[in-house]
């Protein structure tokens, strides 16, 4: 096979293949789970933690009883974050893993959390 311009030609290493051909999908997992009452700012939303790690860049939709809320990205400043330390400091979004803790505002979101409430998590893996 000759190369374009008499360059030669380029060769494609099998990572990069398998790289190309992987295709993210959206996680069954962290659906419907039952919430925590919270009443203070940073009370931890659900029992449950992450299950699987999002796809590297990714973002993570949040949504409590199929309205989405807005998710902080290192910062306690939106109706909910994600925690890597049982919510005393904020994840950023990218660095989201599994067990991670959710957290919510509830002063920032307008409202608490009730053990009827019931919060969902959409992400690529």
């Amino acid at each position: 096979m000759s190369g374009i311009q008499g360059q030669a030609p380029s060769v494609i290493s099998s990572s990069e293949i398998a790289s190309a051909a992987s295709i993210a999908v959206l996680t069954k997992h962290d659906k419907d789970l039952a919430c925590l009452v919270t009443a203070l700012d940073g009370d931890q939303a659900t029992a449950a933690t992450v299950t699987t790690t999002p796809i590297d860049g990714g973002y993570v939709i949040v949504s409590v009883n199929g309205v989405i809320v807005d998710v902080g990205d290192g910062a306690k400043n939106q109706d909910v974050y994600f925690s890597g330390d049982g919510g005393a400091t904020a994840r950023a979004i990218e660095n989201i893993a599994i067990g991670d803790t959710i957290h919510w505002m509830g002063s920032i979101a307008g409202y608490q959390l009730d053990v009827t409430d019931r919060i969902s998590l959409n992400y690529d893996v």
